[in-house]
Parts: C-alpha cells; structure tokens; sequence
C-alpha cells in the first residue's frame, strides 16, 4: 500500500513540458504592442519586438508550446499576412500570429501589421494571448498607420 501511494504521489509531481498547462499568473505578457511594419521585407523590432513568457503552475518554463497573439477585438487594426520572420505565422482565421517557445519557454517576434486611422480608439486590452490554447494575458495595441 505505502509503494502505491508514493508511485501515485510521485506521479502527480512528475510533468514533463508537454503535458504542463501554462499559467497565467506566472506567465509574462506585454502590457501592450505596437503593431510594426518592414523595410525592405525585414520587420522593424527596434520598438515593436514583444517577449512573452510561458510558464506553468510550478513557475516551470514551458518549451515548445505555440503561443497565439490575437487581435480579434481591436477595431481598427490588421495583421500582415506575412510576418517576415522565421518560425512566425499569421492565423487569419483568429486574427492572430503565432510562435513556438524556446528551451526557456520564450518567445519573441514583432507584430507586423497596421491599421485604419478611421477606426475607433482603442479602449483598453484587446489583444489576447495565448499559450496552448490558454489564455494566459491581455495586451493594448497601438499602430502607427
């Protein structure tokens, strides 16, 4: 009986990166994004590169895992269909762009994008982030068009 209870005890503590949800709380989201445009077909990441930081309950860095920035609910802003970068892609379906995480659970790429100067202000956090399917923040987002 003691062995089933440590096997089952040690099965609860053991999470292999694949399995592990990212948390919200310990994850780390901009507080808000500037949608970027290109010179020359290379992104402009001098002020528009975002982090995001997917981390599980444990505080545990979460590799591998895709991480969607949405702007679903931003009036006014549009995606590039081509993020120019490596390894990131635009989801027209959702209004998002997406990336893997690293070793370190971190991704970072810049938003390309603009928007329509005849759209309404924003109003507080449209964009969503997610990691796995997880909603782990929300951002504002800015555009310079």
């Amino acid at each position: 009986m003691r062995n089933l209870v440590l096997a089952a005890v040690a099965a609860m503590l053991w999470q292999s990166p694949a399995r592990a949800v990212s948390s919200p709380a310990n994850s780390t989201v901009p507080p808000f994004v500037l949608l970027e445009g290109h010179a020359q077909g290379v992104p402009d990441t001098t002020t528009g590169a975002i982090l995001i930081v997917a981390r599980d309950f444990a505080n545990n860095p979460v590799p591998g895992r895709t991480i969607e920035f949405r702007i679903l609910n931003c009036p006014g802003a549009r995606l590039g269909l081509d993020q120019l970068q490596p390894g990131v892609s635009t989801r027209c379906a959702t209004h998002g762009v997406t990336a893997v995480t690293n070793l370190d659970g971190i991704v970072r790429f810049a938003v390309l994008g603009g928007g329509d100067p005849s759209g309404p202000p924003g109003t507080g956090p449209c964009a969503q982030i997610y990691s796995g399917g997880v909603l782990i923040g929300t951002s504002r987002v800015a555009y310079l068009d």
